[in-house]
């Protein structure tokens, strides 16, 4: 079985520039000329690499390329077994055919034969002692690689330990009253020579809630931070879970003195340990460290929801600038319900006539999605129609069609044939856009994976089901989106399937505060309207490079050096913040990479249409055109983190109602074993124990202590402050 890493050294090998970080990459597909990296790779749940190729190459021709058998890709699923005593949980990352081990040694050694020699090993046991899984770490090219095995019903297998994992050193813990908490089991251990009783978590930084920290509950527990970003998000993490156990514990931050960017408590001390201090010394250092720190009290993501800040429309070139501001003053909305529409609807009028070049294996399209979320009566219509009018100008005096409403892939592409420089889909409501994947596809979303093409100005091949050619090739399908949806629509509509696709991530988003409507005499000046619309009729005017029968060539522009030198900044920041993030934000950010530079092409041709000069003057991108459009994805970034916790919080406070109604038709009391076994959400005890702790922080209930003279372990309950069937107050700001 080949594994993520192994893959990527080959590819780094080759030269096809793989790009990513921890499960999800991407390359140039080595079995065909390949400019924009089109192989993905990721890593299956049993820990072996999956590749895909976007340009559709062959998976034999892809492993031929790579040195590798078909059957390499493949799991192993011989058995070998002695029957030890083991957990009955189902592991993490594993299937019921995953190859089983009579010893840690033996699943080790199979790792150790395609890798080579470790250079670090953990151990994680149970409360009786017993070792249950083991991390194992190496250090190649350009991934540190850090792999599990652990003990599961009928042996050893290669993967994650059952969640909840055990803390690290977990027999130690049971009669410290301190516990220091480090990122990592390195850490952990450095911090064990200097006599401090010491644990962390399994799986990374990112991975706290797949722990159980129970056996810390009512303990001082001072947390040890890395010295980065990531550490600062564990040691929120962290402090939320500690905060919440029953007791709650004293949680502390202990930021080391002097501790080098990136470092952590094993760099510290081998800082500080010389000659003269010996490692008594150190412990006593941070024990005295610890006991003047204060107490961090609950700390919780949704009370941090950022507040809203206003669309950035001074990066916007002039006049387009001047006409959002004045067109969303005259009609009451947010300036962002405007610049949203307007951004589609300049780069739909670009289209497939002008690339940016970034590098020879990267050109950048004119194609930009964005959704506008707002509850209905926000004034999105009416910002809608004035920034689509040029466009229905456009069509009507060119009699093509350049603009498209209620459409699915298959109906588009004669639409696309006939219009090689693509054109703008428009959804008053974007859920049926959604809904339109599944028209003739039997349910099964088959237009989605078009759309994550055209998103890419890629080739597309449709095979239709009526007209004289069943099948239709469209080179560089390009559909720039705009819509509107409301908040808890766009939480249901765009489900875990479409986050985990990416197709949500790739449009930019905006969901201000709603503003309470006033009549206004304040209208848009004749002027800056046929400013705008000349503007949109010159980007219509942009032709192709050349044309033939087959495919049209677009113009490519270049970054100048100081433009380029911007660029790369932006790029290798986006990449650093990357690292620290996961789920809908990992995904968003991967996307929010392109954007600025998307947007910058789009400024330059703005700002060429506005000058009035010949075709020929548009030839680059500068840095005030990129470094607009990096403002503008700060400000995506932002908001993309605002909308998310919103829509998260909307879905707490949902399913809060829902548990409270459920509680109050039990009679108003209930125990966590019945909310575990009444409800499917909650998979464990811990799940079921904090959703009723977080029902008593917001007062919706207490906890009443258990019965004592009863046999059998006393058992506490929750009760309702009182019945109710009301939903619970938001906990998030910005709305």
């Amino acid at each position: 079985m080949i594994t993520l890493t192994q893959v990527i050294n080959r590819l780094t090998e080759l030269g096809c520039d793989p790009t990513g970080n921890g499960k999800q990459w991407s390359a140039k597909c080595p079995a065909h000329d390949d400019r924009n990296p089109s192989l993905s790779i990721s890593e299956g749940d049993d820990g072996r690499a999956l590749l895909y190729c976007h340009a559709k190459c062959d998976i034999n021709a892809i492993c031929m390329s790579l040195g590798y058998e078909l059957s390499d890709l493949m799991p192993d699923n011989t058995v070998d077994v002695d029957s030890p005593r083991v957990s009955k949980a189902k592991p993490r990352g594993t299937s019921s055919g995953s190859t089983r081990f009579s010893t840690a040694e033996k699943a080790i050694e199979r790792f150790e034969t395609k890798n080579g020699p470790t250079s670090g090993r953990w151990s994680y046991q149970n409360s009786q002692g017993e070792v249950v899984g083991v991390i194992l770490r190496w250090g190649i090219l350009k991934v540190k690689d850090f792999r599990p095995v652990s003990l599961v019903e009928g042996g050893w297998i290669i993967g994650g330990m059952p969640y909840p994992s055990p803390l690290y050193s977990l027999p130690d813990l049971g009669v410290a009253d301190r516990v220091f908490i480090t990122e990592g089991e390195k850490a952990a251990e450095a911090a064990k020579t200097i006599g401090l009783c010491a644990t962390t978590s399994a799986h990374g930084s990112q991975s706290a809630n797949k722990t159980d920290w129970s056996p810390l509950a009512g303990k001082e527990c001072v947390i040890l931070p890395d010295n980065d970003a990531a550490g600062e998000h564990y040691a929120k993490d962290v402090t939320e879970i500690l905060n919440s156990l029953t007791p709650p514990c004293v949680v502390k931050i202990l930021d080391l003195p002097n501790l080098p960017d990136g470092g952590d408590i094993a760099d510290w001390v081998k800082l500080h340990l010389d000659n003269t201090v010996d490692v008594d010394t150190l412990g006593t250092e941070i024990e005295e460290l610890a006991d003047n720190l204060e107490v961090i009290r609950e700390v919780t993501h949704t009370d941090t929801v950022e507040e809203y800040q206003p669309f950035p429309t001074d990066a916007l070139p002039s006049p387009i600038r001047e006409f959002v501001e004045a067109g969303a003053k005259a009609i009451g909305c947010d300036e962002s319900y405007l610049a949203l529409p307007v951004l589609s609807v300049t780069a739909a009028a670009i289209g497939n006539t002008t690339q940016l070049k970034l590098k020879n294996s990267w050109y950048v399209p004119s194609i930009i999605w964005c959704a506008i979320i707002g509850e209905s009566g926000t004034a999105k219509t009416p910002a809608f129609r004035l920034a689509l009018t040029p466009v229905v100008d456009h069509e009507r005096q060119a009699e093509d069609r350049f603009l498209v409403s209620d459409t699915t892939v298959e109906a588009l592409v004669p639409i696309l044939r006939k219009q090689p420089r693509g054109v703008l889909l428009k959804r008053d409501e974007l859920a049926g856009w959604i809904s339109s994947f599944d028209r003739y596809a039997n349910g099964k979303g088959g237009d989605m994976s078009h759309w994550l093409s055209i998103y890419n100005g890629e080739n597309i091949k449709v095979d239709r089901k009526t007209g004289t050619e069943l099948t239709v090739d469209i080179p560089r399908a390009s559909v720039s989106i705009i819509g509107g949806i409301q908040p808890t629509t766009f939480r249901d509509v765009f489900g875990p399937k479409l986050r985990e696709s990416g197709l949500v991530a790739r449009i930019l988003l905006t969901c201000p505060p709603r503003k309470a409507k006033r009549w206004t005499e304040d209208d848009v000046e004749p002027e800056l309207q046929n400013q705008y619309h000349q503007i949109v009729a010159r980007l219509y005017s942009l032709d192709f490079k050349s044309s033939d029968a087959h495919q049209c060539s677009p113009n490519v522009l270049k970054l100048t050096d100081d433009a380029k030198i911007a660029w790369i900044k932006y790029y290798d920041s986006n990449a650093e913040e990357s690292n620290y993030l996961q789920g809908d934000l990992a995904s968003a950010w991967s996307k929010l990479e392109e954007y600025p530079a998307r947007l910058a092409l789009v400024f330059a041709c703005l700002d060429w249409a506005a000058s009035g000069k010949s075709s020929d003057a548009l030839v680059q991108v500068d840095l005030r055109n990129m470094e607009n459009g990096i403002k503008l994805g700060h400000w995506f970034k932002r908001e993309a983190r605002r909308v998310y916790a919103l829509l998260e919080d909307l879905q707490v406070n949902q399913t809060q109602a829902k548990l409270l109604n459920w509680i109050n038709r039990k009679g108003g009391t209930v125990t966590v074993r019945e909310v575990q076994q009444g409800w499917r959400e909650f998979n464990t005890s811990r799940e079921a124990e904090m959703a009723l702790d977080a029902l008593a922080r917001d007062g919706h209930g207490i906890w009443e202590p258990p019965a004592t003279g009863r046999p059998g372990q006393p058992t506490r309950r929750f009760v309702l402050s009182r019945p109710s069937t009301s939903t619970p107050k938001t906990r998030g700001k910005g709305q």
